[in-house]
């Protein structure tokens, strides 16, 4: 045992060792609230008058100690999942300016980061995605449904491109903003005027006489009625 120095005892030490000393203060330290708030104060007080000196502390300490610190980090995801997320769903919520503003910074670089990861993880990432839709299949029908129930128009507009690709009629220069801005405009006058709206390719995508393309200039809003009257024909004007 390690005791401290005494000069006032007769042995010159004192009658608890280090280890006896430091747990008593820790527990006195806990069961005082108040202790407690003084001391994370002064840490924090500390931490800020500090800051550059930690973080190249900390930084030191990380580099020296990679493989511990990847063993500490993989123990603690796996053991405190919920908490990582409620964490990172709070500073999402109060930083939204900021990350934002760190996105549009650094859109190239996040661009080839995401590809790069991408490429490396795309094996693992495929077995992980395969697993949890197996083990989740109920809850994914759940929240499919309820999406394509409030998203209409975006439903609508993904179903359009797929079939689109299919019989190679998508071309790669369609904006697809303006694109969604013709679904959008189908589900809002549905919802206004009560009646089902369609948006129609004026040019057929397959017809017996011409096909047409899908892209923002051969696209129309039309009443369900008329959209199914038109059906696939088309009349040059």
């Amino acid at each position: 045992m390690d005791f401290g120095i005494d000069r006032h005892q007769s042995g010159g030490l004192k009658y608890s060792c280090k280890l006896c000393v430091n747990q008593k203060e820790k527990s006195t330290r806990r069961n005082t609230p108040e202790k407690i708030l003084k001391e994370k104060l002064r840490d924090k007080k500390y931490n800020n008058d500090n800051s550059e000196k930690q973080i190249l502390r900390y930084k030191k300490y990380r580099d020296e100690n990679k493989e511990k610190m990847a063993e500490y980090r993989a123990v603690y995801v796996t053991n405190y999942p919920e908490k990582i997320a409620a964490t990172q769903k709070k500073y999402r919520e109060n930083n939204v300016d900021s990350l934002k503003k760190n996105r549009e910074e650094n859109k190239v670089k996040l661009t080839a980061y995401r590809k790069l990861h991408y490429l490396i993880n795309r094996e693992r990432d495929l077995i992980q995605m395969l697993e949890y839709r197996n083990n989740n299949r109920e809850k994914i029908n759940k929240r499919n449904a309820v999406y394509q129930k409030e998203n209409k128009d975006r439903v609508n507009e993904r179903k359009a491109k797929r079939r689109a690709l299919k019989i190679n009629a998508y071309v790669s220069w369609a904006d697809r903003k303006k694109i969604a801005a013709f679904y959008a405009e189908s589900k809002r006058l549905t919802i206004l005027t009560g009646v089902p709206h369609h948006v129609d390719h004026i040019i057929p995508l397959q017809s017996k006489v011409i096909c047409g393309l899908h892209n923002e200039f051969n696209l129309q809003v039309l009443t369900a009625h008329e959209n199914q009257s038109k059906s696939n024909k088309f009349t040059p004007e």
